[in-house]
């Protein structure tokens, strides 16, 4: 198991100007490409 706390810098302003629909979309993208990585390396 991992748990991972990030701070995803600019998600406020983000939020702010773009709606929470941009900002959910970003923080997705961002978990699946921690993801996939920590997938990739767990395989080694």
């Amino acid at each position: 198991m991992v748990v991972m706390f990030a701070d995803l810098a600019g998600y406020t302003p983000l939020t702010d100007v773009h709606g929470d629909a941009e900002a959910v979309a970003a923080a997705t993208s961002f978990e699946e490409v921690v993801g996939r990585s920590l997938r990739t390396t767990a395989s080694r």
